[in-house]
């Protein structure tokens, strides 16, 4: 029996590798909620590249496993992973 895990590892680089797929980038994001849904919006640069719909449940799963990846990640190297508002916050401390 195969490791579930694995199963969607191999899934995950399947698409990544399939042409078909659309690929996006991003380095920031907004999220807005409707009555039935969550937004997000993938930007580069302050450009939008993509819109995410999703159901709230979709997107408190997808919030909880990025969550374990990036801990795992964290775990694996010793060193926490700084989010961007952090990363604001540090920039903005040291140019005053």
């Amino acid at each position: 029996m195969s490791d579930p895990q694995e199963t969607m590892q191999t899934l995950a680089m399947a698409a990544a590798h399939n042409e078909s797929v659309p690929k996006f980038y991003f380095n920031g994001f907004i999220n807005a909620l409707s009555n039935g849904d969550v937004v997000t919006v993938l930007t580069r640069n302050g450009q939008p590249v993509a819109v995410l719909n999703s159901s709230f449940t979709v997107a408190k799963t997808l919030s909880t496993k990025i969550s374990e990846i990036i801990q795992d990640l964290e775990t694996k190297t010793q060193a926490p992973i700084l989010d961007a508002d952090n990363v604001d916050s540090l920039i903005q401390r040291k140019d005053q």
